[in-house]
């Protein structure tokens, strides 16, 4: 039996989205910041989004970076004080808020320069972009890919120790031992190999088993002799 040596992961592109399923709007907070004046303006979403309601705080540089989580601090410093400095680079900053109640959400601030009628910089209007559901929504996928990904490997590695029981009388813990040498002796994962070694022992027609069964030996001999057992 010629076990085929692992080819290198491939990267596969995610399935096409269908055209009639449209994401969600992403809900936006706007705001403005009138440089002469070192004044905040923000719309009734940005207080919503930080856990207060007009009037209960005055919009501040410092009530913004009090209010980011402490990992992202730093890059929230960085984006404030280059906000009264900026002239014609829209600036961009992806961060996490904790607001008054101490819950998390996303933001991805987006802010532009207003020149005045010398153009000069007059103000910096600019938006929150609320993006905690979709970052929620790709966690939750790629976990349940990771799921996807750990139930198909024990499927195929259950089906291939499967067919060796059947075909070889072996037992369930000899089934898998005999997986994990032969992946120890051919350099690859026990996932691949049992997909393999499932392809060739039930192929049509019959593979000759003679030959399956002295590579078999050949294989739990050299195991034996010191090869290392590679798990899962």
């Amino acid at each position: 039996m010629a076990i085929e040596p692992c080819p290198l992961p491939n990267r596969t592109s995610s399935p096409a989205v269908s055209d009639t399923a449209q994401p969600a709007p992403i809900p936006v907070a706007s705001f403005t910041y009138r440089v002469g004046e070192g004044r905040w303006d923000w719309s009734d979403e940005v207080y919503g989004l930080h856990g207060f309601t007009r009037g209960e705080v005055v919009p501040t540089a410092e009530l913004l970076l009090v209010h980011s989580h402490p990992a992202d601090r730093e890059s929230v410093a960085a984006f404030l004080s280059a906000v009264p400095t900026t002239s014609g680079e829209p600036l961009v900053c992806r961060y996490r808020i904790v607001d008054a109640a101490q819950r998390e959400r996303t933001v991805v601030v987006f802010a532009n320069d207003i020149p005045d009628a010398h153009g000069r910089v007059s103000a910096i209007e600019g938006v929150f972009a609320d993006v905690t559901k979709r970052v929620r929504d790709e966690v939750q996928e790629l976990a349940q890919a990771a799921i996807d990904g750990a139930t198909a490997s024990r499927s195929v590695i259950d089906e291939a120790k499967g067919v060796l029981m059947g075909r070889y009388g072996l037992g369930a813990d000899e089934a898998f031992d005999v997986l994990r040498v032969l992946s120890s002796h051919t350099n690859c994962k026990v996932r691949t190999l049992a997909t393999q070694l499932i392809e060739v022992l039930t192929r049509q027609p019959p593979v000759d088993e003679a030959v399956v069964l002295k590579d078999l030996e050949s294989a739990l001999r050299q195991g034996e002799d010191g090869d290392q057992v590679r798990g899962e």
